[in-house]
């Protein structure tokens, strides 16, 4: 936050900026995930007040705070981190419903491939791709 008055000539540079998350979990109270869901979109609104395009970061910490999306247009290009993240069949429905909340034009995803995901965002006709994460990249530049 401190620097990104001086960085937005940087983020110019890009034909879009992934807004950033700083990192929110379900078990921190919700008071403090609202805070780091409004400090997440008051970045959001920094970069879109100086023309720079945006891409929806869809993380959040808990179904509670997935309110804090309700101004999000839709049909907009949305990003999904998968990093870490073990689904089972209820979290990949969670993750959905808040996908489907959202109504991304496209849907950009980095980290792991989740058949569950896929198949319910498939069954929606949500249009989605993968990415590897930075960490995926780095591995296979190696070897």
């Amino acid at each position: 936050f401190v620097k990104l008055p001086s960085d937005i000539d940087i983020y110019r540079m890009y034909k879009g900026v992934v807004v950033p998350d700083i990192t929110v979990t379900s078990n921190m109270d919700i008071e403090m995930q609202d805070t780091i869901m409004l400090a997440n979109q008051l970045f959001a609104a920094v970069l879109a007040a100086n023309d720079i395009k945006i891409v929806w970061n869809t993380r959040s910490g808990s179904n509670r705070t997935d309110r804090c999306f309700c101004n999000v247009p839709r049909n907009v290009m949305c990003a999904s981190g998968f990093l870490g993240c073990r689904t089972n069949e209820n979290l990949a429905t969670m993750y959905v419903n808040k996908i489907l909340g959202l109504l991304p034009d496209k849907l950009v995803i980095y980290g792991k491939n989740d058949a569950l995901v896929n198949k319910q965002l498939d069954a929606l006709g949500i249009s989605y791709r993968y990415y590897d994460d930075f960490h995926r990249r780095s591995k296979r530049r190696v070897a």
